[in-house]
């Protein structure tokens, strides 16, 4: 088939390499690339791996692919029948994540908007270049919520898209809307919190001598609130990465502020109790006691009363270790969060909305570092789980089959896609699962994410064998895939003379579908009557 390109865009790209260029293009009738991509066409594979990772097969009565290969929004009502990809992690995963989580619950149904929380996850599944990721992260973060409870919240929504560190050094801060100020702030947080993340020195001169502390100074605030805002951002870091506040840091801080004698006592006092918890102080009436008065102290429209009111409720319900945690939790984000009221008291409110964004950013470098690892640590999970799938699902068994005609490499590429997509798998695990692969098991995973996304989205067809069910779901399920990877895979396709039928089935559909719908588009141009 011949090809004539139209238009071409070259982004720089976050996601898949080169298999993600965004073009126009039209063709003639094809076995094997049947039809043509329409703009955002290309680049939507990824993303329907990411709807349909965790749902049922076989469950639609008719297609919900719409002709441009996309799956559509219909597929949440696909029941869901895998757990999240957290669940194959070993528990030093929920060790690691606990304080943030802790954190976010502590403010959940208050501070943090869910609907704008719902919108963000549902636009990083559609971003391929920086600009616009950029212009996005800037724009939706800043309105989940007050605090940081509500940006690290943003935060643990961004690792679920795009690798985060790849868009930074892709020039994200650069593209961001709002001059040099918001360029300045975002960086300061980011940096900051990797500083932090990473176990380095955390002092105020240490601080200021980082990259986030030299992107600070263009913020021209004077020294104590410039203090103030370093040490609201790392101890925000300290929460994403698990790691314990440093008194001296924030005593010297806190001892600086434009405040009230009180709230600087109070402020201490909650550090103090927060470091107690964190190294295994029990919470007993002593303890619960002085955690009461650090809120009677404090005005009810102070961060820091607010967080610790919440936890105190929480621990009577949970009580021991829990409600330490929960505890340590609560002191360490509202110090931030005062610490941070008071840094950003000055700056225009664009770079107030900055700093949100900033934390947001930082903290999800932190996660996808963290669910990189454990992600490593479980591939022989999800291997396995792909093997006892087969032994029980023919369908499953003859996808595999087709995908070994391409070699045992192929074979194991199919295996991680197929127990990766079990779960509710997101865009980074299964970027960090695939650009980690070589050539041929890219051709098995790829083989693996166009079965379940041709399984999830088409009804099985009449009549067929599992091997021709599994070629067809193979077929519908690339679609959205770039010319190249399709030809690879329709030529191992072709192996299998059972799996051709299937193809040839899933072709003539794709094809019938995308001449009706050209038909009405130059109608509707008035084109064709």
């Amino acid at each position: 088939m011949e090809y004539i390109e139209v238009l071409e865009v070259r982004p720089i790209y976050l996601f898949y390499g080169d298999e993600y260029a965004i073009t126009w293009q039209e063709g003639s009738d094809s076995d094997v690339e049947f039809g043509f991509n329409l703009l955002k066409a290309v680049g939507k594979f990824a993303s329907n791996a990411v709807k349909v990772a965790g749902r049922g097969v076989s469950c639609v009565t008719k297609p919900i692919q719409i002709v441009t290969g996309e799956v559509g929004k219909v597929v949440k009502k696909i029941p869901i029948v895998g757990g999240p990809l957290k669940a194959v992690f070993d528990v030093s995963y929920n060790a690691a994540m606990g304080p943030v989580n802790i954190t976010i619950a502590i403010a959940e149904g208050k501070r943090i908007d869910k609907v704008v929380m719902s919108h963000l996850k549902e636009e990083l599944k559609n971003f391929k270049q920086v600009a616009p990721y950029a212009q996005m992260v800037i724009s939706i973060v800043p309105g989940i919520g007050t605090g940081v409870s509500a940006s690290l919240s943003a935060g643990l929504a961004l690792a679920e898209g795009q690798s985060i560190t790849e868009v930074l050094k892709a020039g994200a801060i650069g593209a961001m809307p709002g001059g040099p100020l918001v360029k300045a702030v975002v960086t300061m947080n980011v940096e900051i919190i990797q500083h932090v993340a990473k176990g380095e020195k955390v002092d105020l001169k240490t601080l200021s001598e980082t990259a986030g502390g030299i992107a600070s100074s263009a913020l021209g605030l004077p020294v104590a609130v410039k203090n103030a805002l370093m040490t609201g951002v790392s101890m925000a870091g300290g929460i994403a990465s698990g790691k314990p506040i440093d008194k001296a840091v924030t005593d010297g801080t806190i001892k600086a502020l434009p405040v009230s004698d009180s709230i600087k006592r109070t402020m201490t006092e909650a550090t103090t109790l927060s470091l107690d918890l964190a190294h295994g102080k029990r919470l007993d009436y002593a303890i619960t006691t002085r955690i009461t008065n650090v809120v009677k102290t404090l005005p009810p429209n102070n961060p820091l009363h607010d967080s610790v009111k919440i936890a105190l409720a929480a621990t009577q319900k949970t009580g021991g270790k829990k409600g330490e945690e929960i505890l340590c939790a609560a002191l360490n984000s509202g110090v931030s969060d005062i610490l941070l009221s008071v840094g950003a008291k000055t700056l225009p409110p664009n770079v107030q909305k900055g700093i949100k964004t900033g934390i947001a950013l930082g903290s999800g470098v932190v996660y996808q570092k963290v669910r990189k690892k454990h992600i490593g640590k479980s591939l022989g999970k999800l291997t396995q789980s792909s093997i006892e799938l087969a032994k029980t699902s023919p369908f499953f068994r003859e996808g595999r089959k087709i995908a070994g005609k391409a070699g045992p490499a192929a074979t194991h590429g199919f295996d991680l896609g197929t127990g990766l997509l079990q779960q509710q798998a997101k865009m980074y695990d299964i970027a960090v699962v695939r650009n980690n692969m070589k050539p041929n098991e890219k051709k098995g995973f790829d083989m693996a994410v166009s079965l379940r996304i041709g399984a999830v989205s088409h009804p099985k067809p009449a009549n067929i064998s599992p091997a021709a069910h599994a070629g067809y779901a193979i077929t519908v399920g690339m679609q959205s895939y770039v010319p190249e990877r399709k030809v690879e895979m329709m030529k191992t396709i072709e192996k299998t003379p059972s799996a051709i039928t299937g193809a040839t089935v899933a072709v003539k559909e794709i094809a019938a579908e995308r001449k009706s719908w050209f038909e009405k588009l130059l109608r509707t141009l008035g084109l064709r009557k």
